[in-house]
This record gives C-alpha cells, structure tokens and sequence, in this order.
C-alpha cells in the first residue's frame, strides 16, 4: 500500500541539522521545500494496492525526488544510490535522516546488506522451533510450537526470491554467489526444520499423518512466501495485523489467475522447496526398527 512522509521531524533529521548549508535557490534547497507540492500524494495513489493490503511503501514523494535528481545529474542507478546514502544535499532535498536505518528506511533503488544478514537470521528461526517441537515431552507444547515453525518456515525459502534484488554491475559475480548461497542456505534450513517436525509427527501419529502434514505445510510455505515477497508482510505481522493480512491474502487466493506472478512464484517456490524435501528425504537414512 502507499507509504506517506512523516509529517513530524524525524530522529537525525538532515534537514534540521544541515539544511542551512544548502545553497538557497538551488533545486536541492526546493525540493527540500516543496516535494510535496510538486509531487502530491493524490498523483501516484492508482499505483498502489488500498490500505490495509501489504507494508507501506517509500513515499512517492521521495521517490519522485530521487529521480528528478538523478535526471538532472545524469547519474546511474547506482551512482543515485550512492549519492542518496552519503550526500547530504541528497538527504535533505529528499527528506532522509541523517544516518540512514536510524528512522527511514534504506536508500531508494539500493539493496542494503543488512536486510540481507537479517533475512538469513530469519531463516534460522524455524530450525529453532522445529528443534523444540522435536524434543518437548509435552504434548500439550506442540500445537503452539508449531504454529510457531509453520509462521517462521516461509522465511527460509524466501531467501531464493532475494535473487530479485540482482542488477547488472561490476559486482555482479559476487552478487549472484552471494544470493546463490543464502538461497541454497535458506532451502535446506527450511527442508531440515521440516523434517524434525515430519520425524516427530510420525512418530506420535503415524506416516499418513507426518506426510499429510509435509504437503499441507509446503502450500502454505509456499503462500507465505508470496506475502511477503509481494504483499511485503513478515511474520510477525501475523500478530500484529493479523486482520489485515488475512484480507490480502484471501484476496489473493480467491483470484488466483487475476495476480499471474505471484501465482506462478508461488508454485514455483512450492514445487522446488517440495521436491528439495523430497531428495534430501530419500538421502537420510531410515530409522533403525526398535530392539525388542
């Protein structure tokens, strides 16, 4: 849905700090002024789902700030970010804080590689329920523990659509082993994490059980990564916004050939993280028949 500016000034707020540094009379200095003017919200409100559907996203305002500048200084896409992340006329004509990450997001038109690291950490959450789901004695503790897992699962194959992020650079190479490996990370923390759940599940109530839950939990690993890739929710919205991001969720679901891409990602991303599952299920070795 659309992001808006804040109306109040943010913590570090270049503006307040630096703007009388800015040469009066330049475009700097009048996009810091009158953004809003010239590029009104109401103007770009078509482009975006209604509210209520998806996270915010960077304000239009700042985004048409960005490339009024990057028009007028002939810069590339990476040329802008760079410019957006360490020039403080940048900062201030675009309304950014002074430290980026502080209150606003990242740069515009850059991925940061924290989100990234982040995105792995995330992948890890799940082997950590999974492993809780595994080893609790209880069996009072499994129903809230995986719930859990199956919130967090999309996360690990989620990292196989951060190949979005790839641009054609002098860092290309490094980026597509760096995107590669995270991917391939996130797929078999994702297929360990499910076989520790599938391991305890047949154990407690039979094979048909285990399997049957394997399935259901690929599906709806597979929906979830369309949320957040798409619709840009994480879990924790779940219980946050659970209201909100039910709605767009069911939206989605109910006109499936009506939003071709993320019906197609989300098969795709089902049909490899299952079959990935599957090959490495048939690597692991069978348990040994109880001794009588």
């Amino acid at each position: 849905m659309q992001g808006f500016e804040r109306v109040d000034r943010q913590l570090l707020d270049t503006e307040a700090l630096a703007g009388h540094l800015i040469p009066a009379g330049s475009m700097f200095a009048f996009l810091a002024a009158h953004r809003a003017e010239v590029f009104p919200d109401a103007d770009y409100a078509d482009l975006f789902a209604p509210p209520g559907f998806g996270r915010p996203s960077v304000p239009a305002t700042r985004m048409a700030a960005v490339m009024t500048l990057q028009t007028l200084h002939d810069f590339s896409d990476r040329e802008t970010a760079e410019a957006v992340r360490f020039d403080v006329r940048w900062k201030v004509a675009c309304g950014l804080a002074l430290v980026l990450g502080v209150t606003d997001p990242a740069p515009p038109l850059s991925y940061p590689t924290r989100f990234f690291v982040w995105n792995l950490v995330l992948a890890w959450i799940p082997v950590f329920f999974a492993a809780g789901f595994a080893g609790v004695r209880q069996r009072v503790w499994l129903i809230p523990l995986g719930l859990a897992w199956l919130a967090f699962l999309p996360n690990a194959p989620y990292l196989m659509t951060d190949l979005v992020h790839l641009g054609s650079s002098v860092e290309l190479w490094r980026h597509v082993m760096q995107y590669a490996v995270a991917a391939w990370t996130g797929i078999v923390l994702g297929v360990v994490s499910m076989r520790l759940v599938h391991q305890r599940i047949t154990r407690e109530f039979g094979a048909e059980a285990g399997w049957t839950a394997v399935v259901v939990s690929v599906g709806l690993c597979a929906i979830g990564v369309v949320i957040g890739r798409f619709q840009r929710w994480n879990s924790w919205d779940l219980l946050t916004h659970p209201d909100a991001v039910a709605a767009s969720t069911f939206d989605w679901v109910r006109s499936p050939l009506a939003y071709v891409q993320p019906t197609g990602v989300a098969l795709a991303v089902g049909a490899f993280f299952g079959l990935a599952y599957l090959t490495l299920w048939s690597l692991w070795p069978s348990p040994e028949p109880a001794r009588v």
